[in-house]
């Protein structure tokens, strides 16, 4: 049986979210069980102190399935579901690489916003960087999970911004000598890329090639910090219709 979730917000008093790779979500769907993989069992039995409840277990694109997890092992319950998303605008982040925790905090915010990918990119004033795509991995899916989002950003890594195809979406990035207010624009496009700079900002060659494939805006008339901007920018680019 397959039923249509309208809203999820409905599903989260009885239910936990777990996300799970298309290894183990498979494996799940083909065998009927699964045992619960050690990095949820430390979250929810150890941590919350669960050892018996009602889940949703999600792919990460969506796809949910019901399942009741007893004694660490996960078995389907032989319900289906697609996630009925509603139409809202599709919002992408470029993000210049930035310090750990203030990383961490643009991942987990842009988990809880809903932004459907993510590119992390190599820029001249960038943060040296050596985090483990795994580790990144994580910490999105640990957001996705408490904040009962099913679908996962997916997690892109680029050398340069020229090489993120900016021009494939209507593209905005926040430049000190722009007039108009991201806040003022209507945007038309479903599908929007807001480019974040590091602690740093953009080099003026960057900025130049920005300003050629995207639109620069105004976001405040403070200097923000690099999480801040995202928080300010996703949070209209992926709401206002």
């Amino acid at each position: 049986m397959t039923v249509s979730i309208v809203n999820l917000r409905a599903e989260q008093k009885r239910h936990n979210l777990i996300l799970l790779d298309a290894v183990e979500f498979n494996e799940l769907l083909n065998k009927g069980s699964l045992a619960l993989p050690r990095r949820h069992y430390e979250h929810f039995a150890r941590v919350l102190r669960r050892h018996s409840w009602a889940a949703l277990v999600s792919d990460g694109e969506g796809r949910l399935v019901a399942a009741d997890v007893n004694d660490r092992i996960l078995r389907c319950s032989g319900d289906s579901y697609s996630h009925a998303q509603q139409d809202i605008p599709a919002a992408d982040l470029v993000q210049s690489w930035v310090k750990p925790k203030a990383l961490s905090i643009i991942l987990q915010k842009c988990a809880e916003i809903g932004v459907r990918e993510i590119t992390l990119v190599a820029t001249k004033f960038a943060a040296p960087h050596a985090e483990k795509p795994a580790r990144l991995d994580a910490i999105l899916e640990n957001a996705c999970m408490q904040a009962f989002n099913p679908r996962k950003p997916r997690l892109r890594f680029k050398d340069s911004l020229a090489e993120c195809n900016l021009k494939q979406h209507a593209c905005y990035f926040g430049d000190m000598a722009a007039t108009t207010r991201l806040t003022l624009l209507a945007p038309i496009a479903h599908h929007r890329t807001f480019v974040n700079g590091p602690e740093g900002g953009f080099s003026d060659d960057e900025i130049r090639y920005l300003r050629g494939v995207a639109t620069g805006v105004l976001l405040s008339e403070n200097v923000l910090r690099s999480d801040t901007s995202v928080i300010f920018a996703l949070a209209y680019l992926a709401q206002r219709p």
